[in-house]
Parts: C-alpha cells; sequence; structure tokens
C-alpha cells in the first residue's frame, strides 16, 4: 500500500463502520458499552444533528450485513434518553449521515456494497417514525458519505467505487425529491468528483471537496442549485490537502484537510472566499490539527474535531479571521475517535466512535463553547 492509499484508507476507516466483536444485545443497563449509559445504545456512532428540538445521533452498529447494531439514538438537549429507534422496518445498514429538511430526518445507509448489500435511504418523521426506505438502482448510490438538504432537495455525495484506483472520478452527486423520487445524478468528468467527501451550501451555490488519490489531485467542485457545473478549484492552487470536510461561515469557505501522517504533512485548514478565491491556510504546529475529520461553524467561531484516525481527540476553536481560540483536549473530556460534531447554542455535542472505555468510546461528549467538560453519556 503507497502513500496515497494508505492516507485515504485513514479517513474511510473514520467514516464506515468497525465491525465489533460482538453484537450489542438488548438494550438494557446491563449490557455491555464503552463510555455512557447502555441505555442509549451507542454503538459507533458517527453522525448527529440537531433537529426538532432534540439531538439524533446515527449508530453504524456491528454488522452491516445483518444491520445488528444500527440504530438512531435521540435525546433531549440535556443529555437525556428519549428513544432508541431501530427494527427491521428502518432499514437500518450501518447508517453514517443524517439531514434534515424542517420536517423530516433522512438517514443514509451504506451497508456493506461488497457484500451485495441494498444500500438505502431511510426517511423519518421528526419524531423518529418509520415514513420510508428508498433503494435501488436509479438512486446510483456508489459509496455514500454524505446526505444533506439544501435548496429544497436531497444533495448525497457518492465516493464512488474503486477508490483506491489512479484518476477514480466514479464519485458522483445524487440529487433527490423530498418525496425520495430521483432528479438525477451529475457524474460527468468536468465536475472532476475523485472520491467526494464532503459537500455544503454557500452563497447559492453548492460546494463539493474531492479527497486526492493515487495519481489524482484533491480540488473543490462548485454546482448551481439545479446541479449544473460551475467551477472547479485545484487543490494545488488552493492549498487543500486530502480535504475531508466543509463549512461555511457566513462570508467564507472552510475546508478541513487530513493531510498526510506518512509524509510528514499536517493537518490543515483552508479559507477560501465564496467566490472560490484562496484567503489562508492555518497548518502551524500550535493549532494541534490532528487527522481532522469534521468542521463547523457556531457562536462566531470554526470548530475543527481532531483524532479521525481512532485516536484520542481534540477540538480546535478559531475565530473567523483564522486567530487561534483555544485547544479543547485531554482525558476529561473523553473524546475517543471522534467523528460528528453539533453546535447548539452554547453546548457542543460530540460522537466518540473509538473503543477505549478509559476515554470515552462508544459515547457523546458534551461540551461549553467556553471549552468546559460538562458530561459524557
Amino acid at each position: 500500500m503507497n502513500v496515497f492509499t494508505e492516507k485515504l484508507a485513514v479517513w474511510s476507516f473514520a467514516t464506515t463502520s468497525i465491525l465489533a466483536a460482538s453484537a450489542l444485545g438488548p438494550v438494557t443497563d446491563s449490557a455491555v458499552a464503552a463510555g455512557g449509559s447502555s441505555r442509549y445504545a451507542f454503538n459507533y456512532p458517527n453522525a448527529i444533528v440537531a433537529a426538532a428540538g432534540h439531538l439524533w445521533v446515527a449508530n453504524s452498529g456491528d454488522d452491516p450485513l445483518t444491520g445488528v447494531g444500527s440504530s438512531i439514538t435521540e435525546m433531549n438537549l440535556d443529555g437525556s434518553l428519549v428513544k432508541v429507534i431501530s427494527g427491521p422496518q428502518f432499514n437500518f445498514r450501518s447508517p453514517n449521515s443524517i439531514t434534515y429538511d424542517g420536517t423530516h430526518l433522512w438517514v443514509l445507509n451504506p451497508a456493506d456494497e461488497n457484500e451485495g448489500t441494498d444500500l438505502s435511504i431511510t426517511e423519518l418523521t421528526n419524531t423518529g417514525a418509520f415514513v420510508a426506505s428508498f433503494s435501488g438502482p436509479q438512486y446510483k448510490l456508489n459509496s455514500p458519505k454524505q446526505i444533506y438538504f439544501a435548496g429544497g432537495h436531497l444533495w448525497i455525495i457518492n465516493q464512488g467505487g474503486n477508490s483506491w484506483e489512479p484518476f477514480n472520478n466514479s464519485g458522483s452527486v445524487t440529487e433527490l425529491n423530498l418525496n425520495g423520487s430521483v432528479v438525477a445524478n451529475f457524474s460527468s468528468p468536468k465536475f472532476g468528483f475523485n472520491s467526494p467527501t464532503a459537500i455544503t451550501f454557500a452563497a447559492n451555490h453548492l460546494w463539493v471537496t474531492n479527497f486526492q488519490v493515487i495519481g489524482g489531485e484533491a480540488s473543490l467542485t462548485e454546482m448551481n442549485m439545479n446541479g449544473s457545473f460551475v467551477a472547479r478549484f485545484s487543490g494545488s492552487s488552493r492549498k487543500l490537502d486530502s480535504p475531508v470536510a466543509i463549512t461555511f461561515d457566513g462570508h467564507g469557505l472552510w475546508i478541513a484537510n487530513l493531510g498526510n501522517p506518512q509524509t510528514g504533512t499536517q493537518g490543515s485548514v483552508t479559507e477560501l472566499s465564496v467566490n472560490g478565491d484562496f484567503i489562508q491556510n492555518f497548518r502551524s504546529a500550535r493549532y494541534k490539527f490532528v487527522t481532522p475529520g469534521a468542521i463547523t461553524f457556531g457562536e462566531g467561531h470554526v470548530w475543527v474535531l481532531n483524532g479521525s484516525n481512532g485516536f484520542a481527540g481534540s477540538v480546535t476553536e478559531i475565530s473567523s479571521n483564522g486567530s487561534l481560540v483555544r485547544t479543547i483536549s485531554g482525558p476529561r473530556f473523553k473524546l475517543d475517535a471522534p467523528l460528528g460534531i453539533v453546535l447548539v447554542g452554547s453546548r457542543i455535542w460530540i460522537t466518540n466512535n473509538g473503543w477505549s472505555v478509559s476515554t470515552g468510546g462508544n459515547s457523546v461528549s458534551e461540551l461549553s463553547t467556553t471549552g468546559r467538560f460538562i458530561a459524557n453519556f
């Protein structure tokens, strides 16, 4: 395995389910769970979203073939448990992304394509009731990584098959109506979807980050809201180094770059204008960007989640001008291979996908935006 495949493997490890030694079993207080109370049924939690006054956590579970351990945990904003949503009717298969359209929740189930398991999308009401499950070749789901709501439609990022191969451009973006029907799938070479990883909405356009693979180059693709191509920005000109996440702060775009530990390239964050122009890249050691895997904006600051490669995590808080505010790290925060982050008012909620009981794996950590630890569930 060469440098590029190793680098993509690190990111894939952080964004796909990890097989556990045993199934979750019944959701009881006596069930085994690392970190918080087993009542929450956290089983390799990854995505987290705030919707309808609650938190919703996707648990990828133990087995993408059977769906064992795959579920959605619904929590109140004080951290108390509302319910665990699971069962065959939901068709949860290693869910890795959730979005909210203002009325309904949409859950992406990447399952295990290599084993022939159906990829699907599950629609829920904002109370967690089942609405529908969508699957089939017309959706052209291909290693889907993110589902996102913008402009009245749903947008799904497909990393693409054979993503280890040179010049892989088999990635695509699928657009859906809110009734679950397909609008279009965008995969033309001009889009440059080279293992796309994330999407956001800014300045009436969609922006898709593309992870570099063997022989390729990282890039950023800009699209109109009808899916038509606008522009593609090269990684070299915009200082993108294996970008994995993107957010918008109301003024510009912020992109988290995984970097390349094999060659000593640190993780970093790149700031661009809403026209795609380069502004600055933050790579200094004082930011402590270590395999950043998620980025979000809230309370006037940008928040970067580090440690997606399976080790103890941290959060880097930076101001809108890029200056370092603080780095939140240490055992007391119980950040273990953190993958998902969401801000609700003055609270930060982080999912911990790791397996270390001592540092809070299989749990959700609650922090304040002033850097104070509040609780671990």
